[in-house]
C-alpha cells in the first residue's frame, strides 16, 4: 500500500473508537524486557516513532518519567488515539511532512513493529532522517517480526482458509492495516545503508508460545488447551537449541546505534 493508503485505513480503523489493546501478552513481555535491558537512561529526549495506537508510548511514558517524550504521527485522530491513553503531554510532529522538516535531535528513539508497516522506500527514508536526527551518544530501540519464522508459514496457511485480508493479518498490536514481516537480514541492510550499527540483540519466540497459539486460534476450547500443552511442551524442549535457532525468532530487538565510521 502507499503511504496515503495507510494514513487513511489507519484514520479509519482508529475512528471507530476501539482502544486496540489486545496484545499478546507474552509478546509485550518480550518487547519491554529487551527494551529495559537496552535503555536505560532516566533523562533523555526520546522520540516514539510512529507508534500508532500508543500500547508502547503508554509504557514508555510510565517506566521512564523523567524522559522528554515525543512522537510523531500520520493523522490528527491517530495523534488524538495517542495522547488519550499516555499519562502525560507529549509533542508531536505530523509524519511526513512536520517530521521531515523538523531538525529536532533525540538521546533515544524507539521504532516498535512499524518499519514491517511501510514500504520499503519510505522505511529507508525514515532510517536516513533517524539518523541525521540522533545525537551523538544516542541510540535507537528497533522491534520487529522476523520474516524468516513461524510468522510466515502461519500466514500462509491462514491465507489458504480464506484470512488473507488485511483484518486476518498477522500482525501484532499496536499495528492497524497492511502489514508483513520483515526478514533481518533487510532490515540490518536498510540501517547499514542509513548509517546505523547494530550494537545488540534480543530475540523471542522460535516456537509459539502458548498465549499465541490461543490467541490466533480463536475460540476453540479443548483443542486451543491441547495445541497450547503441546507448543509449550516444543518450547521446553526446545530450550537447549535456542540460541542455535536464534535468527529464526520470531520477535527480534534490536539496540542500534550510529555508525561512527558514517
Amino acid at each position: 500500500w502507499s503511504l496515503d493508503q495507510i494514513r487513511d485505513f489507519q484514520m479509519a480503523k482508529v475512528r471507530n473508537g476501539a482502544r486496540y489493546n489486545k496484545p499478546i501478552p507474552s509478546e509485550r513481555a518480550a518487547v519491554l524486557d529487551a527494551l529495559g535491558t537496552f535503555v536505560q537512561r532516566e533523562r533523555a529526549a526520546w522520540l516514539d516513532v510512529l507508534p500508532l495506537t500508543g500500547l508502547y508510548t503508554e509504557n514508555i511514558a510510565s517506566a521512564y518519567p523523567a524522559v522528554d517524550l515525543s512522537f510523531t504521527e500520520m493523522t490528527e485522530q491517530v495523534v488524538e488515539f495517542v495522547r488519550d491513553r499516555v499519562p502525560r503531554d507529549l509533542a508531536v510532529q505530523m509524519y511526513p511532512d512536520e517530521f521531515y522538516a523538523a531538525d529536532d535531535t533525540y538521546d533515544v528513539m524507539s521504532c516498535i513493529f512499524r518499519l514491517e508497516a511501510l514500504p520499503r522506500s519510505e522505511r529507508q527514508r525514515l532510517l536516513r532522517a533517524l539518523r541525521q536526527r540522533i545525537r551523538p551518544d544516542g541510540q535507537m530501540f528497533v522491534a520487529f517480526v522476523n520474516r524468516r519464522s513461524y510468522y510466515t508459514p502461519l500466514r500462509w496457511s491462514r491465507a489458504r482458509i480464506g484470512h488473507a485480508g488485511v483484518e486476518y493479518a498477522l500482525a501484532p498490536d499496536p499495528s492497524l492495516g497492511p502489514y508483513r514481516a520483515a526478514s533481518a537480514g533487510e532490515v540490518a541492510a536498510d540501517l547499514k545503508q542509513a548509517g546505523w550499527r547494530v550494537r545488540g540483540k534480543r530475540r523471542y519466540f522460535v516456537v509459539p508460545p502458548a498465549d499465541e497459539v490461543e490467541f490466533r486460534a480463536g475460540r476453540k476450547g479443548r483443542k486451543v488447551q491441547l495445541a497450547g500443552r503441546v507448543v509449550t511442551g516444543l518450547s521446553r524442549a526446545s530450550r537447549l537449541l535456542e540460541p542455535l535457532l536464534a535468527p529464526f525468532a520470531r520477535v527480534q530487538a534490536w539496540d542500534v546505534v550510529p555508525d561512527e565510521r558514517d
